[in-house]
Formats: C-alpha cells, structure tokens, sequence
C-alpha cells in the first residue's frame, strides 16, 4: 500500500515515515495470518453433571458463529430451563442471533424466569425489528414485572420492535410518577421511534418530568422524531436547569433544522459547559454551509475548546471557505488548536500538516507553522 501526500502538504517527518513503514508491514502480517480457529461448541459439556461446567461452556457459546448455534439448537433449548441461572443467561444471550420460530417460543415461556438477570437478557433477546409475536408479552412485562430494571428493559425493546400497538402504553408509562426515573427514561426513547405515530404531544408533556434523566431521554427522543414542531421545545431545553438536559437538547437540533435552531446553537456553542458547547457545534456541523461563517467566526476564541470543537465541525461540513482560516490556524499558539486544523485541512484535502497514520505527530505540532524549517 502506498501513501501519498496531498499536493503542497508539508513532508513527513522521519518518525511519522517509520510509522508508516511500520503499519505497512503490520498490515502485510495480518493478510498472511492463518485464519482464527473455529470454535465448536460441546454439547456434552452442555449436559454435564457440573453446573460450572455447564456454565463455562455456556459461556463460549458467545464466540460461536451463528450457523453453528443453529446447528445445536434443541440442546439450547433444552438449555434454556437450566436448573443453573448462569446457564440460562448465556444461552438467552445467543438466541438472539437465531432467527428461529422454536428459539422466539422458547424465550417467550422464559419471561417467566424466576432470576430477574436472566429475564433481562430474555426480553433482549426479543427485541427484534417487526418480531410483533413478542409485542403482547413484552407489554405484559412492561405493566407487571416486579424488577423496574426488567421494565425498562421490555420498553426499549417494545421501541426497537416498533409495533405501533405498543404506543398507548408506553406513553402511559412515561406520565406515571409512580414508575422509576429508569423506566420512564426507556419510555421516552422508545417512544422516539414512532415518527408516524401521535407521540410528540406526550414527550412535550413530559419535558417537565422532575427528573432529569427523562427529560434528557426526552429531548433525544423529539430529535429523532425530526419533527420541525420541537424547534421551540427544544429551544426552550436549553435553558433546563441540568446540564445533561441542554447537552440532550442540542444534540436533538441536528436532526431539527430550522433558522430558529441554528441560532440557538450558535448561542450554545459558546456556552462554558462544555458538554454543552460540544453537542451544539456537532449538531451545527449538520446544518452544512449555513454554519460554516459562524463556525469561522470563533476559530480565534480565547476558549481553547470551542476554537477546537469549531476547526473539528469545520472539517465534518467539507466547505472549502475554511480553507483559509483553518490554515492560518495552524499558527495558533495552542497544541489542541492545531491539532483540530490540521485534521479538519486533511478532511477538506488541502494542505495539511496530518496525515491519519501518523495520529498527532508531535513534531508537527510543536511550534507554530511559520517557525518551521522546511525541508
């Protein structure tokens, strides 16, 4: 394999070349590399007297390809009722990689488990895309289990299903106080998968829930619903006494792309928490050449991480007007500055410093760029 530099890029250094040198040959070892050994699940293992045999060879099954599980299905079956809850965990665990009928009514019977760990990896493991079979019993689970944990497991699932029959009840359970901050947290992002459905409503509602941790899983989940009515909503978040809740927030508006949100984030970017300043300048990298100028505008900030995180979501949008100012920051005073040019100038295929397998070369980041020596 052979590396080039752009055209006009500054020349390696001798130490960046031998790291070339050395990942070239490292690739060359790893082509030639026998093949990883096939692991064979042993059924008799599975059927030993020991529970810790039986255990640790449940264990490996996790490193099993797919088409061998299949291979052994009744014995996982079988496996699933183990006396020994380890076994049943690690078992529930590799079901989900078996598209089977057999495998999908085996685990139903398991939400029985009396071992709320092994109930956990049950419902997991039926948290599959259109698996509508397991829509009712998840529900089920959802309503009456006694462990919150199992709960809000089943409601992201439900979430990942998609089933819109499982609507109603999450958006119950997102407005009851009496279900834990954990469950209702589930709720909320699983409700951000249902973009055709009346759901937006319900999560408004619920960005005055007296805990953060679902109105943070709320914001997330009115960005994905990318519905332009959570402009205002989400606007408003910002101003949320937590900072996680604004981090959310922010982050939700590169799916909400509206003037009114870009100038929020603008706002944001130059916030001191720098969670916060962080989301809001990777989510105005979404809103492509309209945040480039203001993007441009604070590469010479005094704050060391927003001039940062403006050269890294310059470099995510690709528009050749920061060509200019990202190479005049290559002449910041500060390392981490550079740094974030040099790799946005690399992504814009100008001149640069970096290359990407010589990571951040410190020889090039020493000094500023007009103290130099070329060769």
């Amino acid at each position: 394999m052979m590396y080039r530099m752009k055209p006009g890029g500054l020349t390696l250094s001798v130490a960046c070349l031998c790291l070339l040198l050395a990942s070239q040959a490292l690739t060359a070892l790893a082509d030639d590399a026998p093949p990883l050994p096939r692991i064979v699940p042993d059924v008799a293992k599975l059927r030993a007297p020991s529970a810790d045999v039986r255990a640790g060879e449940a264990e490996r099954l996790a490193d099993v390809s797919a088409k061998d599980l299949f291979s052994i299905l009744p014995e996982l079956l079988t496996a699933l009722a183990d006396p020994d809850a380890r076994v049943r965990w690690h078992v529930a665990n590799v079901l989900k990689r078996i598209e089977d009928r057999r495998a999908v009514a085996a685990l139903l019977v398991a939400l029985d488990d009396k071992d709320t760990d092994v109930r956990k990896a049950v419902v997991t493991a039926l948290g599959r895309p259109g698996l509508t079979d397991a829509v009712e019993p998840l529900m089920k689970v959802l309503r009456s289990d006694e462990n919150p944990n199992v709960q809000a497991c089943a409601a992201t699932e439900l979430g990942d299903i998609g089933s819109p029959q499982a609507v109603p009840l999450l958006v119950e359970v997102l407005g009851s106080p009496r279900r834990g901050g954990w469950v209702r947290e589930c709720a909320a992002r699983a409700l951000g998968n249902f973009r055709e459905e009346p759901v937006f409503g319900p999560l408004v509602a619920a960005l005055k829930d007296d805990q953060a941790v679902v109105r943070k899983a709320v914001a997330r989940g009115l960005g994905r619903l990318r519905d332009p009515r959570a402009a205002d909503v989400l606007i408003a978040a910002l101003s949320d006494k937590n900072p996680y809740v604004r981090e959310s927030a922010a982050s939700a508006m590169a799916a909400v792309r509206t003037e009114k949100t870009r100038q929020a984030l603008i706002a944001a970017m130059q916030n001191h928490d720098a969670a916060e300043s962080r989301a809001a300048a990777s989510a105005l990298s979404q809103y492509g050449p309209d945040a480039v100028e203001p993007l441009i505008a604070v590469l010479n900030s005094k704050n060391s991480g927003l001039a940062q995180r403006a050269a890294s979501s310059l470099g995510a949008i690709g528009d050749k007007r920061a060509v200019a100012p990202l190479t005049a920051a290559l002449n910041d005073p500060r390392q981490q500055v550079r740094n974030a040019a040099a790799k946005a100038l690399y992504r814009l295929d100008a001149p640069s410093p970096y290359h990407p397998a010589c990571g951040d070369d410190a020889s090039l980041n020493r000094m500023p760029l007009h103290e130099r020596k070329r060769p």
